[in-house]
C-alpha cells in the first residue's frame, strides 16, 4: 500500500510541480523543466561526463526533506495506529522508493552500450521504462504524460501513458550505425 501511495505522489509531483510553475514549487520546476528537460531531449538522453549528473540526480537535501517530511511522520502514524512493524515498513518502503526513483532515473540516462547499461537491460521491463522516459523528454509530450519513473501505474490509470514503438528505433548520441526503420 505504501508503494501505491508513493507511486501516486511520484506521478502527481512530477506532473503538477515538475511541469507546471507554481509559487511554492518554482525551484523544483526550474530544476526539472528548466534544467533537466533543457539538457536532455528525446534525441539526446545520455549523460556525457560526471558533471552532467547534476541535472540527472536530485540534490541530497531532497532525500533528507522526503525522509523528514514524509517517511518519518508516516512511519510514526503507522506505528501508533497499526503497530511497530507497520511503522518501520512504511519508513523503509517510502525511503527505498525514493532511492529506487533516483537509481532508475539515472539509469535511463546511461550511455548506450556501456557495461552499466547492459546490466540494467537484464532487469525485466527496464528497456520499456527507459523508453517511456525517453518519450517523456519529447518537447511536445513532456507536459502530457509518462510522469511515473519507477512504474507507470498512475500514468496508466490516469491515461497519461504514451508509447510509440518507433521511438525504440531512434538513434542516440554516439550511435555510429544507422538504425533500421
Amino acid at each position: 500500500m505504501t508503494y501505491i501511495a508513493y507511486n501516486l505522489g511520484e506521478w502527481a509531483s512530477h506532473n503538477y510541480w515538475g511541469h507546471h510553475k507554481t509559487k511554492l514549487f518554482k525551484l523544483f520546476y526550474q530544476r526539472h523543466t528548466g534544467d533537466h528537460h533543457t539538457f536532455f531531449v528525446d534525441t539526446d538522453m545520455e549523460y556525457q561526463m560526471v558533471l552532467d549528473w547534476r541535472v540527472v540526480i536530485f540534490p541530497i537535501y531532497l532525500l533528507v526533506l522526503t525522509t523528514v517530511a514524509i517517511s518519518i511522520p508516516g512511519g510514526l502514524v503507522s506505528y501508533f495506529i497499526f503497530g511497530g512493524n507497520y511503522g518501520y515498513l512504511f519508513f523503509i518502503t517510502m525511503t527505498s522508493c525514493y532511492l529506487l526513483y533516483e537509481v532508475l532515473h539515472f539509469s535511463y540516462h546511461l550511455q548506450r552500450g556501456s557495461v552499466t547499461e547492459r546490466i540494467f537491460r537484464l532487469i525485466p521491463g527496464w528497456t520499456y521504462l527507459r523508453l517511456f522516459h525517453t518519450v517523456h523528454h519529447n518537447r511536445d509530450l513532456m507536459v502530457e504524460g509518462n510522469f511515473n519513473i519507477t512504474l507507470p501505474l498512475f500514468d496508466w490509470i490516469f491515461g497519461t501513458l504514451y508509447f510509440d514503438a518507433n521511438d525504440e528505433q531512434k538513434p542516440s548520441k554516439g550511435d555510429t550505425k544507422p538504425q533500421p526503420q
